[in-house]
């Protein structure tokens, strides 16, 4: 399809948030107490049902009900990560596309391990800014790391490709995700 003529990606758009609305698909969302609220309202605006299930013990009795899951680990605790894997794990096994958001995640070495120890559960999509990118494809942590430092574009580029080939992930929005989880 030519996305190319505005007027025919309009169309295709409204059509994609159609059906959105008609499936409401049930996204469960382990992430982070900053966005959670703001997460919530912007799938529930979307048409999707958002469920923000963190409890270990909720998760696999919960997780093979879902449409997509999306992980973020922006308030990272050792309590949460055993519940996000466990989620990974299940939304893999159930063939559920999952979303990781690695928030600052060259910002501490517990912090990296964790991402890294997620991305290995090979994500649907990979969500993340170019310095969290780029200490995925490092893996290590810059003394020097702010979590969001400025990095030239073509450095960006092609820590996006080499993480793209290693992980084979994708490194893309939402909206892909709910593309592909729609077959759109």
């Amino acid at each position: 399809k030519n996305m190319d003529n505005p007027e025919e990606w309009r169309q295709q758009a409204w059509a994609h948030l159609t059906k959105l609305r008609q499936e409401c698909p049930l996204v469960q969302c382990i992430t982070n107490f900053v966005s959670m609220d703001l997460m919530a309202n912007v799938l529930l605006s979307a048409g999707a049902s958002p469920a923000m299930v963190h409890s270990i013990d909720e998760i696999p009795e919960f997780t093979p009900k879902v449409h997509a899951l999306c992980i973020n680990v922006g308030t990272l605790t050792p309590d949460w990560l055993p519940a996000m894997k466990v989620a990974a794990e299940t939304a893999n096994k159930e063939r559920k596309p999952w979303v990781l958001d690695p928030v600052a995640a060259g910002a501490s070495s517990f912090r990296l391990k964790a991402c890294l120890e997620l991305l290995g559960m090979k994500p649907s999509v990979v969500r993340g800014n170019g310095s969290e990118i780029l200490a995925l494809v490092k893996g290590s942590v810059d003394p020097n790391s702010k979590v969001s430092f400025k990095i030239e574009f073509f450095e960006n580029f092609l820590s996006s490709q080499l993480l793209f080939r290693r992980a084979l992930v994708m490194i893309n929005t939402l909206w892909c995700l709910l593309r592909w989880l729609f077959y759109l």
